[in-house]
């Protein structure tokens, strides 16, 4: 009866924080109802080497995949922790925010190489009381986190830059986004949170600063993904939220 007890339960798992952690302990608590030498003898091959336990547990769910089918997996009722479903919705904001972002960065490479753009930047820095006449942070790929600082200064710096983009737009060869695409990224990171009010002003504030510019690119899409992904879980108190 103990044994069947913990396999329902392992039936049973919620979604949301430690969901995996959760199937582990049930797993643990039907090993060891075979006894303690089953489990010392598994404890003495894991911990011999860090890559035995990985490769345990990878082998043992790869088994169970088998078994069950591949056909009936993909149709199976997924049960997903909160860290994961914050990552999904992360990476499709990521696709729709590609290639804004590399215009981004393309447009602000082109503004620093010219000295003349570079000189009406700052005077257009200084007219709008700006802290720092600098131009603005460029996306660079050694740099960890490079992408977000590019983003948010940017962001920042939007009414200058919106100036410059409009006076230079033949030498630098294309419109620039008004708001960065980048704020709906920080949303999803604001949900490992579960800060609700904070969410619900980015997403607001988002949707009215965008107005109509950048429609064909950004239009509802991420707006949307973020309300339909996180409307079941952001917004239920039950749930804490957190990352790893």
């Amino acid at each position: 009866m103990k044994i069947k007890t913990i396999l329902l339960t392992i039936l049973d798992v919620k979604c949301g924080a430690g969901v995996g952690v959760c199937v582990g302990t049930d797993l643990f608590e039907y090993l060891k109802r075979m006894g303690r030498d089953v489990v010392t003898r598994i404890l003495n091959v894991t911990s011999d080497n860090g890559s035995d336990a990985t490769n345990a547990v990878v082998r043992l769910f790869k088994l169970v995949n088998i078994f069950v089918g591949y056909e009936q997996l993909r149709k199976c009722n997924h049960v997903r922790c909160a860290d994961h479903s914050v990552q999904l919705a992360v990476l499709q904001a990521l696709k729709l925010i590609r290639q804004p972002t590399e215009q981004l960065r393309d447009g602000l490479v082109k503004m620093r190489r010219s000295k003349l753009i570079r000189q009406q930047y700052r005077i257009e820095a200084l007219r709008s009381w700006l802290s720092s006449t600098k131009p603005t942070h460029v996306d660079l790929p050694t740099r960890w986190n490079s992408t977000h600082q590019m983003c948010d200064d940017a962001f920042r710096k939007r009414v200058v830059i919106d100036t410059i983009m409009d006076q230079y737009k033949d030498d630098i060869g294309h419109g620039i986004l008004k708001v960065p695409v980048h704020r709906a990224v920080a949303a999803t990171a604001i949900l490992a949170e579960g800060e609700e009010k904070i969410l619900k002003s980015i997403v607001q504030n988002l949707e009215e600063e965008q107005g109509g510019w950048n429609e064909e690119i950004l239009e509802d899409d991420v707006i949307a993904m973020l309300h339909s992904q996180f409307s079941d879980l952001v917004f239920d108190a039950e749930h804490d939220f957190g990352f790893a």
